[in-house]
């Protein structure tokens, strides 16, 4: 394992030693680092080398023609320093695309973000997240597929936002002529504006299946319509950030093919929430980058170990939710063993590791 604490893209009085899969120390935080700066990891910066970083690592050495091995060499790491500088254009100078940056791509990703083609961070970088998102809304729109923003893409992309805002803007019109900007509360829909125990109920669900990192309140903010749109966009539902009848179908059945009852709205649960207070943060990992409905929540799975949580009894995980676990500490970059559901060394070790990443109190689970 890797020790030294020389900056990793910095120092060039020496040959950097090679950093791969299943490193860690603060080379790897700064790998993640400087990955993150330019657009191509989105993980949290554990320091730990693990699936993420080596993904990312991969989609760096191909974007920049190295050898895709997931190995961070000497060529490796310097490309990386020369990353992010101006990157020539190939005939327009009024294009976008892979390897430019500045204010241009922070509005592009914002565009795309709006448009639902887009969820990762917003860096100012054109990286593989930022092309495979526009090259989404591209064969949408009939355009030609290049990753490449020129006019016909610009225009396309007003053209898309002009049409979101339309129906918004007709909207309030008519709210107003109506005496109220408020939605109704007896649509049978839960959406943004919207607040009382149904909420509460959604909020727990989004909660345990990781997407919702916010207090327990019932109130329908900006924070609960954020989880709900990762939600639908995991399950191929339409992305409207509204809770209707097939959302909330889908809630429920996630959660019950976990094996986990659909959580009460009751003002214990509400209670138990706060009052566990790290118990339940475990959950707040990111989702999983792409494993699924099942795996994305698997990290709130932890507290179903033996033992007691917040002073209350839980029963014996079970291997299914024990492989979840792995799955998702797996993609977060805190476990590298094998996908075996066996709560053993190496799987508590992670799991360990994730709670001191997160700043949750090891007594908050019996492991």
């Amino acid at each position: 394992m890797i020790q030294a604490p020389t900056p990793l893209l910095l120092s060039q009085s020496r040959p950097e030693p090679e950093i791969q899969a299943g490193d860690s120390g603060a080379l790897v935080e700064a790998l993640q680092r400087r990955l993150t700066d330019l657009g191509y990891y989105s993980g949290p910066i554990t320091g730990f080398f693990g699936e993420m970083t080596e993904t990312a690592v991969i989609r760096f050495q191909r974007d920049h023609e190295l050898t895709t091995d997931g190995i961070v060499g000497t060529g490796t790491a310097n490309a990386l320093r020369r990353a992010g500088g101006a990157a020539p254009r190939r005939d327009n100078p009024l294009t976008l695309e892979v390897g430019d940056q500045g204010p241009a791509v922070e509005t592009l990703q914002n565009q795309l973000t709006t448009l639902g083609y887009y969820d990762g961070p917003i860096t100012g970088y054109f990286g593989p997240l930022t092309e495979s998102a526009l090259k989404d809304f591209q064969a949408a729109q009939g355009l030609v597929v290049d990753g490449v923003v020129g006019s016909a893409t610009q225009s396309a992309l007003d053209n898309a936002l002009q049409g979101q805002a339309a129906p918004q803007s007709t909207s309030s019109v008519a709210s107003a002529s109506d005496g109220g900007d408020s939605p109704d509360p007896n649509d049978g829909i839960l959406e943004s504006g919207e607040a009382g125990s149904d909420i509460a109920v959604i909020q727990r669900q989004l909660q345990v299946l990781g997407y919702y990192n916010d207090s327990i309140d019932g109130d329908f903010g900006q924070n609960t319509e954020t989880a709900v749109i990762a939600f639908q966009r995991s399950q191929s539902l339409t992305v409207d950030g509204k809770v209707g009848p097939a959302t909330t179908a889908a809630l429920d059945s996630v959660v019950r093919s976990l094996g986990t009852t659909s959580p009460s709205a009751s003002s214990s649960s509400v209670a138990t929430a706060s009052s566990t207070g790290d118990a339940g943060r475990i959950s707040d990992l990111p989702p999983a980058a792409s494993t699924g409905g099942a795996s994305s929540s698997s990290v709130g799975r932890v507290s179903a170990v033996p033992g007691n949580v917040g002073g209350t009894a839980v029963p014996a995980v079970s291997d299914r939710n024990v492989l979840e676990v792995q799955r998702r500490l797996q993609d977060q970059g805190f476990y590298s063993g094998a996908l075996d559901g066996d709560l053993g060394p190496a799987t508590r070790q992670a799991i360990q590791s994730a709670q001191r990443r997160y700043g949750l109190d090891g007594e908050d689970f019996d492991l």
